[in-house]
């Protein structure tokens, strides 16, 4: 046998190395679908866990700044360190927007009472923000920062007005009232159409008032219908 015929014998047939090739193919196309499978699940369980924690963080803020809302009036313009000369309750709010009084934790930046201006963006229609404002020094700066984006729709609703009846029933409106609502519901869509769980949030109803102020304490307005429907 001659040296060149054990060179063939040693080869590879041209089938032979297409079928290699065929099987190559199939096993790098599978390797890659599964590769590419297990990215989309990767970034679907990165994105739900995203969405559960803009939720969880969602929830905190409110809880920690509106419950702990103070029944605050807007101060005279003439003298912003008293209180004398009452206007209305910095309480106000709508379907949309909500503004209350707050304060902020010791560690922040920011000290004494906020005003949160909180609501749909008007430059970005899918944004919740909120702005914060000083309190009494109400000409400082202000600060504007994203809440939460994604939004399709956004609803607040407030508990508390009494009606013809004497109950106290849920309004979409908060306007010029003497007290804050006894409770504040926020409604959440994502543009996915994900629906949160309606949180319910309830508030102070105290009046704050100075000593050398006549306003009614409502710590005492109750009524025999006042109970949460």
């Amino acid at each position: 046998m001659t040296k060149a015929k054990q060179l063939f014998k040693k080869g590879f047939t041209l089938i032979e190395v297409l079928i290699a090739l065929s099987m190559l193919s199939i096993m790098m196309g599978l390797l890659f679908t599964s590769m590419r499978t297990s990215v989309e699940g990767w970034h679907t369980a990165e994105n739900r866990v995203e969405r559960t924690n803009q939720k969880a963080v969602f929830y905190q803020f409110f809880k920690q700044h509106l419950v702990n809302a103070k029944p605050l009036y807007e101060i005279n313009d003439n003298d912003e360190t008293q209180l004398t000369d009452i206007k209305k309750m910095i309480f106000q709010g709508d379907s949309t927007h909500i503004k209350f009084v707050s304060s902020l934790p010791a560690a922040s930046i920011r000290k004494g009472e906020q005003i949160f201006n909180i609501g749909m963006s008007q430059k970005n229609p899918d944004t919740i923000t909120v702005t914060l404002t000083p309190y009494r020094e109400q000409k400082n700066s202000v600060d504007e920062s994203i809440l939460i984006d994604h939004v399709k729709q956004l609803e607040f609703s407030y508990f508390g007005k009494i009606n013809e009846n004497f109950d106290r029933i849920w309004e979409t409106e908060w306007h010029d009232m003497e007290e804050q609502p006894r409770l504040v519901r926020i409604k959440v869509v994502l543009d996915d159409n994900s629906i949160w769980p309606e949180m319910i949030f309830p508030l102070k109803i105290v009046s704050w008032h100075t000593s050398s102020s006549n306003q009614q304490d409502y710590k005492s307005f109750t009524d025999g219908n006042d109970k949460t429907k």
